[in-house]
């Protein structure tokens, strides 16, 4: 008996020991006494309601949502290719302008806790349009005059906010235009300036296709806020403000290779613009706009 007495003291003795001791953790850097391990990453793979550990969803590496950490600001800069097509209805007749815009992209984003991400990107394009219709200033009468410059400004600032909602995430952003080209009068051709800032609202949503493709659709709502065209006419011309909307639709085609990320970006905008006041001799017509284009950038 006092064997077994014994015996039994030993094995509680034990067993209290070996409650007393941490759970069971993992961790992908190398047992003590190789380095010093203080503060690094490790994760409990204890059961939880009587679940075997393999079944717990516990990630394979640090990540920077767990490290407490902000993710470093990327860059991104890229090529882009865009046709606009500009057609207007005025009291002279029809307008219609078509111009193959060529330029450069540049951006910035900064992703947060949670996934969300704030983000800018600024574009200029320069090109020809080609103008057909009626002579501003000469009613009935109707010309073709290519070789029209063009050049373009568009900035974007824009944060985005998952929702948890089967991946999909909200877009909220402020957006600027500036359009430099020529229209055509009497006496030949006439310098326009056309700016407008607008607020965007739109989604997105990624689909993930093996492990380095990822196909993001996008849909978005642009309200202007403030439009203004300025013409230089031979008769005076004047300032005139722009009242409208626009719609766009675009997808990434993201390609991860290494630290970088390789996107191309097809989209199509309609811009829809309500006719302007008269200023002076200065007026707009009612017009539809379709920008059509297509960005390959490199993020970093």
């Amino acid at each position: 008996m006092k064997k077994l007495a014994l015996a039994a003291t030993a094995l509680l003795a034990a067993g209290t020991a070996f409650a007393d001791q941490p759970a069971f953790t993992y961790s992908t850097y190398p047992a003590g006494g190789q380095v010093d391990t203080a503060g690094a990453p490790s994760w409990d793979k204890s059961p939880m309601k009587n679940w075997p550990a393999r079944n717990l969803d516990i990630p394979d590496t640090p990540g920077v949502a767990g490290s407490g950490e902000i993710a470093p600001l990327r860059f991104s800069v890229g090529l882009a290719l865009e046709h606009d097509s500009y057609s207007a209805d005025g009291s002279t007749g029809q307008h219609h302008y078509n111009t193959f815009l060529p330029g450069v992209k540049v951006g910035a984003a900064q992703t947060f806790h949670g996934g969300s991400e704030l983000s800018g990107d600024i574009a200029y394009f320069s090109g020809k349009s080609s103008y057909s219709g009626a002579v501003a200033g000469s009613p009935g009468a109707n010309v073709s005059k290519d070789g029209l410059d063009h050049t373009a400004l568009e900035a974007d600032l824009q944060y985005k906010l998952p929702t948890g909602f089967y991946q999909t995430a909200v877009l909220l952003g402020l957006g600027y235009q500036m359009r430099d080209d020529n229209g055509v009068q009497t006496s030949g051709t006439y310098f326009r300036r056309d700016q407008r800032f607008f607020a965007t609202l739109g989604v997105e949503r990624p689909f993930h296709l093996a492990d380095a493709w990822t196909v993001t659709p996008r849909l978005a709502y642009h309200q202007i806020i403030l439009g203004r065209q300025s013409q230089d006419l031979d008769v005076g011309g004047g300032t005139v403000r722009e009242h409208g909307y626009g719609a766009e639709v675009a997808v990434d085609i993201t390609y991860r290779t290494g630290n970088r990320d390789v996107v191309l970006t097809p989209y199509a905008r309609q811009w829809n613009i309500g006719a302007s006041s008269v200023s002076g001799h200065a007026f707009e017509p009612k017009s539809r706009t379709r920008e059509v284009g297509l960005t390959l950038s490199v993020r970093f």
